[in-house]
């Protein structure tokens, strides 16, 4: 049996909504991977390429395109509150028999692969946790950062961190001068006058 792919896929060609939509498109496209058997990937080259700023963690979901070609495939858009795969009551591999399913999508797709009788047995372990946090354990068995990333944020956060501390002491000298108004001794601080 040939190996079969299922792409979550973002490109020029659709509007894939905001990154959440996209976060939330990619866990729910590798949780319907993980039950179908099928090999997950991400091509997402718009309006950047995702592997500017994320790597793979635990999962490979870097495939070469030289995999996938010549092998049948069909692309599906699943955007938008109103559309509806059924995923709790079909079985995705015999409604979809192509090598490559390539999904554009902004859905949770797992809240109803979770009802479907034919995979509820092929949830893996560290799947059964409760679904508000299905998303973050899968995400972070898809991704980390990559370094450029990671530098940018510690840059931010260290001006986040001087700004905070900036602010606190403004804070603690209007607190103890909050009182000069009334009187010319305030907390131990001379007012000015």
């Amino acid at each position: 049996i040939s190996q079969k792919y299922l792409i979550y896929l973002c490109d020029h060609t659709v509007y894939c909504y905001g990154l959440g939509d996209r976060q939330r498109g990619i866990v729910g496209v590798y949780m319907l991977a993980v039950v179908t058997g099928r090999m997950f990937g991400v091509i997402m080259t718009s309006p950047s390429n995702l592997t500017e700023f994320y790597k793979p963690n635990m999962v490979n979901w870097k495939i070469e395109a030289s995999e996938l070609k010549g092998r049948s495939f069909i692309e599906i858009d699943v955007l938008g509150p109103k559309v509806d795969l059924h995923l709790d009551k079909i079985d995705f591999n015999a409604e979809y028999p192509q090598d490559v399913v390539y999904i554009r999508t902004n859905q949770k797709l797992y809240y109803e692969t979770l009802r479907n009788p034919l995979y509820i047995s092929k949830f893996p372990k560290w799947a059964h946790v409760h679904q508000w946090r299905l998303f973050q354990v899968a995400w972070l068995r898809l991704m980390t950062p990559t370094q450029s990333l990671r530098q940018e944020l510690n840059t931010v956060l260290l001006h986040i961190v001087k700004d905070m501390k900036s602010e606190f002491n403004a804070w603690k000298q209007l607190s103890n001068t909050g009182c000069c108004t009334r009187k010319t001794l305030c907390n131990g601080i001379q007012c000015p006058n």
